[in-house]
């Protein structure tokens, strides 16, 4: 079976890679060791215009994994913002845990924020 994927022209997709680790801890704290997928694919929705262009829709997709507990869970966000200026972004993005077990994984997310690149 084959997959073919079409990315179009103005989008992207971007990979992060975080391993989270114990550098120092009290004896009563639990041992960490955690990788933490961020996965992006940023697709614009409409071109630059007046207050309609250039909103965006960004979903991410996290997998993780304790290595500690040997829990593996995933969680998935549908982010959807607007450029208001050069480096100025508003956005908003629910997300949801899938396959959770742990008391720390999440269950659900509501997140919003405005980001500013120097």
């Amino acid at each position: 079976m084959a997959v073919v994927l079409d990315m179009p022209v103005h989008g992207f997709f971007a990979m992060l890679n975080l391993y989270y680790f114990d550098v120092y801890k009290t004896d009563s704290a639990a041992e960490t060791s955690q990788y933490v997928g961020r996965w992006f694919y940023m697709q614009p929705l409409t071109p630059p215009g007046r207050w309609w262009g250039l909103f965006f829709l960004m979903p991410e997709f996290q997998p993780i994994y304790d290595f500690e507990a040997e829990d593996f869970s995933l969680w998935i966000g549908l982010e959807i913002g607007k450029i208001v200026a050069p480096g100025k972004v508003a956005y908003i993005k629910p997300g949801w845990g899938i396959d959770n077990s742990e008391p720390t994984d999440r269950a659900s997310t509501f997140e919003f924020g405005f980001r500013w690149f120097f």
